[in-house]
């Protein structure tokens, strides 16, 4: 796993039953560390969550990531084996994926391939759609999020991690249960960004955002430029798609991101949604 340059702000625990190897990286809420899990010695992902989330009036705030990623198996989301607490320090233990972010590969200025595209978007599509099937919204969708075994960008290989802002959609449904959501600002929904109310188009508006800037190179702006100026092959339905998918208004996307991923497959194939 990979979230970026490890900094000094999380102190490195002694976890009985694992060994530390190395850092991989520091993301908004937290540390992560390769480790050795000692009874079978498989290498896991460890991560120390930040002290400044543990919220003192819940007392096993850490416990909520832990139990969202543990409750839904799928192939594309990286998986929870453990959780706990010691020293004041919560931590988790994951699935560890050999490779490295989408993000090395996301070069600005450099499109990728429609059918390259394509395969990533449909696993990532995979991942949300089986976490929405949940009731969980993901909220922190961006490539240093989506990790590829081997540097593999298709099929099982693609793995969507780092649920630290994930809520389920009974938590997101009120201005005062928004106080913690943050994400990065380029991927996130202006919903998301200015406190109101969230639901699955939130995460919609973050995957149209992955795929403007896999499908062109660049992110998009807050005036709609064609994907076609880019790739002049593809058919003429995936710029209405795409337009309508970043709306700033939820209302005018699509309402799933089952419905998006089906009506771009058929855009990328040059057929009707």
């Amino acid at each position: 796993m990979n979230e970026g340059s490890v900094g000094e702000s999380v102190c490195t625990p002694s976890i009985p039953g694992y060994e530390f190897v190395e850092p991989l990286g520091e993301g908004g809420t937290g540390v992560v560390y390769r480790a050795v899990r000692l009874a079978d010695q498989e290498p896991v992902a460890v991560k120390l969550l930040h002290p400044a989330l543990i919220d003192p009036r819940q007392p096993r705030f850490w416990d909520r990531e832990s139990r969202l990623m543990a409750a839904v198996k799928h192939p594309n989301l990286v998986s929870v084996y453990d959780a706990g607490e010691i020293d004041g320090q919560a931590y988790l233990v994951m699935e560890y994926v050999p490779g490295p972010s989408l993000r090395k590969f996301v070069v600005p200025g450099y499109p990728w391939p429609p059918q390259a595209a394509w395969l990533l978007i449909n696993a990532v599509a995979d991942a949300l759609t089986a976490l929405h099937f949940r009731g969980i919204l993901h909220l922190d969708l961006k490539p240093e999020n989506i990790l590829l075994r081997g540097g593999s960008a298709h099929g099982d290989a693609v793995k969507l991690t780092d649920f630290g802002l994930a809520r389920g959609q009974h938590e997101v449904q009120s201005l005062a249960a928004l106080d913690a959501v943050q994400s990065s600002m380029c991927y996130s929904s202006p919903e998301q960004r200015h406190g109101l109310p969230l639901d699955v188009r939130s995460d919609l508006f973050s995957l149209a955002v992955l795929t403007y800037e896999l499908l062109t190179g660049r992110l998009p702006g807050r005036q709609y430029v064609p994907v076609r100026n880019k790739q002049p092959a593809l058919g003429p339905l995936v710029d209405p798609l795409l337009q309508a998918a970043l709306a700033r208004d939820p209302a005018e996307r699509p309402p799933s991101v089952e419905s998006f991923r089906r009506d771009l497959a058929a855009a990328l194939a040059g057929g009707e949604a």
